[in-house]
């Protein structure tokens, strides 16, 4: 197949890990024998470049909440329409990459930032069939306002006329897109997140000394629950468990969590180490015993705890939460409520001997390494891409410069209208 990715960014330019994955799949796309070109947004630093990337598009930065507060209202409204609604700039981009390229199938991942609606529009008029990729709640977000609400009319709209199909990681995230009123329920297909590690089967040195070592990976905020680890770490102190070590990897750009390891006196347990590239956290997971994640639960997925459990680190997940779906308690991983107490009652367990779980984390590897190494989720990926394009075949089709112009005149009269209300 000829297959054209969509995203907002791309390695070594990413966010997170919606990025990442992009990458990881097209990279075994690649290797199974497809052409892929990727058409992404400008750089926001010098990467090198690579004959199948075109970084052509532009970005508007939404995910820059500080940037965004600092605008004049009328001047948020307008960027969050040319980020989320439609940037003619970017349509005119897409339009040159189809007739350039000329794919079976568009594969879309993260448009927010790219103004998702009008690049959708732009290939059902192009006659090209699209899937989404999804690892967040994005037609919500692109149905809605910067406030967060979805607008009615726009959700229906795009109920009635949407063309694509969507593989999403969980049924946590679809419900959540549904809930705004964007009912993408029956055009999906639920495919896990995925490792591309080769992981530690059967792995069997687990509490050197006694002492249990916790790992955490992600960003460094309170939605995925550093708080409560760090607050955990404490009470268990404040029991007289010292055996205990917490590592904690990703930016943080909140000096509070500094500020309240100091305050509850856990610097002796808890660290805070900073980002680490995928290949370095690989080289790590094996020198931890368990895997905290006591995420939010409108946690899409997360490709962090899988790749620790892929080397036999223990997931402690939160029981609600988009990667505690794939997973059965007591099975291949335990959950636990979305609380300290919670928390630490699974480590407190653990270290009184009161549970034995490494039977479990082993357990969890193989789990990991049979049914959600990219080898194994990538012919499901495939089969939606080539149903949507079989499906699309023959479809009528305008021309990129008609394409273009509809969007060039829907783009002026949304913003002519924008400034006329803001008066």
């Amino acid at each position: 197949m000829k297959i054209l990715v969509v995203s907002n960014l791309y390695p070594p330019d990413f966010l997170g890990g919606y990025e990442l994955g992009c990458r990881q799949a097209v990279d075994a796309l690649r290797a199974a024998g497809h052409e892929v070109l990727v058409l992404t947004a400008a750089p926001r630093k010098p990467v090198p470049g690579e004959p199948h990337v075109q970084r052509r598009l532009r970005l508007t930065d939404l995910y820059d909440p500080h940037a965004m507060a600092a605008n004049r209202p009328i001047t948020t409204r307008l960027g969050y329409f040319e980020g989320t609604g439609l940037s003619a700039f970017n349509v005119h981009a897409v339009c040159q990459a189809v007739q350039e390229f000329r794919p079976d199938v568009a594969y879309l991942w993260n448009t927010i930032g790219l103004g998702g609606l009008g690049l959708f529009a732009a290939l059902q008029l192009l006659g090209v069939p699209w899937v989404q990729h999804l690892m967040d709640c994005v037609p919500r977000t692109l149905c809605g306002t910067e406030t967060g609400a979805a607008i009615p009319q726009l959700a229906d709209t795009f109920n009635r006329l949407c063309g694509g199909r969507f593989i999403c990681c969980s049924a946590t995230t679809v419900r959540e897109v549904c809930a705004g009123g964007v009912d993408i329920a029956g055009l999906t297909t639920l495919i896990p997140n995925w490792v591309t590690t080769a992981g530690t089967l059967d792995r069997d040195v687990y509490l050197p000394d006694g002492c249990l070592r916790v790992v955490s990976a992600g960003s460094i905020s309170s939605v995925k629950g550093i708080d409560l680890i760090i607050r955990a770490a404490a009470l268990l102190r404040d029991r007289g468990l010292h055996q205990l070590s917490v590592d904690l990897y990703g930016p943080c750009s909140d000096p509070a969590f500094r500020t309240l390891i100091s305050v509850l006196g856990v610097g002796d347990r808890v660290r805070l180490m900073g980002v680490r590239t995928q290949a370095e956290l690989d080289a790590l997971y094996p020198e931890y015993d368990l895997f905290a994640f006591p995420t939010w639960e409108r946690e899409p997925f997360g490709f962090a705890p899988m790749e620790a459990m892929a080397h036999g680190c223990l997931g402690v997940l939160a029981r609600r939460s988009g990667v505690s779906e794939w997973f059965v308690d007591g099975v291949d991983c335990l959950k636990t409520d979305r609380s300290v107490e919670a928390v630490a009652e699974v480590w407190e367990r653990i270290l009184t001997g009161r549970i034995d779980p490494w039977a479990v984390a082993r357990r969890g590897a193989r789990v990991v390494a049979a049914r959600f190494h990219l080898r194994a989720i990538l012919p499901r990926i495939v089969e939606v891409l080539q149903q949507a394009a079989e499906r699309g075949r023959g479809a009528p089709a305008r021309s990129a410069a008609d394409t273009y112009r509809l969007a060039i005149i829907t783009e002026k009269s949304v913003r002519a209208y924008l400034q006329q209300i803001a008066g």
